[in-house]
């Protein structure tokens, strides 16, 4: 078992009482920002042939903290990648609050216009975070999505996105903060190793200013701001133009 989940276990169970008190009282007293509004797709200028972006995921690819989804994850990814590409960017979203690897198939696919995408992303990991996924039930949930993902938009290329670091989430008390970021740790490593020698598949780190600057978070102390989403759009990008470079065919 990955040494920071076990300690997360361990900790869970020495504190529970506390940790359940910290738990009951953050459901009851968190702040609830609503998603994005207005359209779920959009494009970006630039030469043609176009690339075509899919972005899947929880309340971040739902764009909860800002107020339309060209602010949110979708909108600033494709924004920074046609600056970066000179390319048209073609861009659609499809995000729900509170859901988990497990259920994103099932639930998210049907709300798809797109047949197909070059690039798919994927920003999960917070659910099954507070859910307390073991990394090996993460892992068979990921690869599975990543499997119908794969068959149902035929991508060139999957984008997953380092579990967010749920311990440095402000509106989460500690130690329950703590025992959070443990878990999400796990899950990310897990995510990291799982991407390695894979070509058919991208990590990509959150941008480590995002961790420790207020500003980067909205009101509500869990979710990014415009300015978080901005930063974390644009290190997509980037990590997604160089994989491109670096193809012999490109997209």
């Amino acid at each position: 078992m990955n040494l920071r989940y076990l300690l997360a276990i361990i900790t869970l169970v020495t504190l529970a009482p506390l940790l359940i008190l910290q738990a009951l009282y953050l459901r009851r007293h968190a702040v609830r920002l609503p998603p994005a509004q207005g359209q779920r797709s959009g494009s970006e200028p630039g030469a043609e042939p176009a690339v075509e972006i899919l972005v899947l995921g929880e309340s971040t690819a739902a764009g909860v903290g800002v107020s339309n989804h060209r602010e949110s994850l979708a909108g600033q990814i494709a924004t920074a990648l046609s600056q970066r590409l000179q390319r048209v960017i073609r861009w659609e979203v499809a995000g729900l609050n509170g859901l988990i690897t497990e259920r994103t198939a099932a639930t998210l696919f049907p709300w798809v216009q797109a047949e197909r995408a070059d690039i798919v992303v994927l920003a999960l990991g917070v659910n099954d975070t507070l859910a307390l996924r073991t990394p090996r039930r993460w892992l068979r949930d990921l690869e599975s999505l990543i499997i119908e993902v794969r068959s149902r938009f035929q991508p060139q290329l999957v984008v997953i996105s380092a579990v967010p670091p749920v311990g440095k989430f402000i509106a989460i008390p500690q130690p329950l903060r703590f025992v959070f970021g443990l878990v999400a740790q796990s899950l990310d490593e897990a995510t990291q190793q799982a991407c390695a020698q894979r070509p058919e598949l991208l990590y990509a780190v959150l941008p480590g200013s995002m961790q420790n600057k207020r500003h980067y978070l909205s009101s509500d102390g869990f979710h990014p701001s415009s300015e978080g989403y901005a930063a974390w759009g644009a290190v997509l990008a980037e990590a997604i133009a160089e994989r491109m470079r670096e193809t012999v065919a490109p997209l």
